[in-house]
C-alpha cells in the first residue's frame, strides 16, 4: 500500500508501480506454499479515491480490483476502485 497524495478522486498505478508489483508480488507467491492458494494485492491511495491490484496465484497475470469491501462493527461498506 502507498499513496499517490496529490491524486485526488481519482489515482492510478504509475508505470514505476505496474513493475514493482510485478516482481514483488511474484517474489511473494514464490516464497509461499502453493496450498491454500494465497494471492497478494496492493492498493494505492489518493485523497478521495482507491485503486487496487492483485497477483491471480493460478496463473501469475496482475488485475486490477473493482471493489473493495470495508469491513467494519456493525455493517459492510464497499467502495468502487479507480481502474487503469
Amino acid at each position: 500500500m502507498h499513496s499517490h497524495p496529490f491524486a485526488d478522486d481519482t489515482v492510478n498505478f504509475s508505470g514505476l508501480d505496474v513493475e514493482n508489483m510485478r516482481q514483488t508480488h511474484t517474489e511473494f507467491l514464490d516464497r509461499m506454499p502453493a496450498v491454500p492458494p494465497v494471492g497478494v494485492a496492493s492498493l494505492l491511495l489518493g485523497q478521495a479515491s482507491v485503486a487496487g491490484a492483485y497477483t491471480d496465484p493460478d496463473d501469475g497475470t496482475l488485475r486490477m480490483l473493482d471493489r473493495l469491501v470495508l469491513l467494519g462493527d456493525d455493517d459492510l461498506t464497499e467502495v468502487t476502485l479507480c481502474r487503469s
